[in-house]
């Protein structure tokens, strides 16, 4: 995938070797694909209870961006740290595949980023998504959980002041 340079948009560029009969080369022939489409099918892909989850590719080789939700990234460099360094223990022979990390946006967000390598293509497909959001079932565990708990100790001083009663009822008989 290349940025073309006709036409300044991103496409997934095709050569072939074209051979007279006594098998010399005559040159090359190609096409390009625009990735339009791709893109608009990749940012219409919803994820359950992920309504703000964003895609990007990176190129592990020179840390530029392949695909990402905000078409005007495409072909930059990736200026996360944290994606850089990634980047770099892949391509220098490191073992981390596949993974999280958390950090903050431009935006001020804090945001949760799973990522795996795709060693074929040479890409780091990474999938971002807000923090408050992609843990939004652990908090609302923590809310259920304070609600019981709070309710068991209601309970238990209802039975303790209904223990108590009992027993002056038993002292009065």
């Amino acid at each position: 995938m290349i940025i073309s340079p006709a036409t300044s948009k991103q496409i997934v560029s095709m050569y072939k070797a074209v051979f007279d009969e006594n098998d010399q080369p005559l040159g090359f022939v190609g096409l390009g694909i625009f990735t339009n489409q791709l893109i608009n099918n990749l940012n219409e892909l919803s994820i359950k209870d992920m309504d703000n989850s964003t895609y990007s590719m990176v190129n592990v080789k020179d840390d530029k961006y392949v695909f990402h939700a905000y078409s005007a990234m495409i072909g930059e460099y990736a200026s996360n740290k944290k994606i850089a360094s990634i980047c770099d223990s892949i391509s220098g022979g490191g073992q981390e595949y596949e993974g999280s990390f958390t950090y903050t946006g431009d935006d001020g967000i804090e945001y949760v980023s799973t990522y795996t390598y795709m060693p074929e293509y040479g890409w780091l497909l990474l999938l971002d998504d807000p923090k408050t959001e992609a843990f939004a079932l652990t908090s609302l565990m923590r809310v259920y959980t304070a609600v019981f708990g709070i309710v068991v100790i209601a309970l238990m001083l209802l039975f303790f002041f209904n223990k108590r009663q009992e027993q002056m009822n038993q002292k009065l008989a």
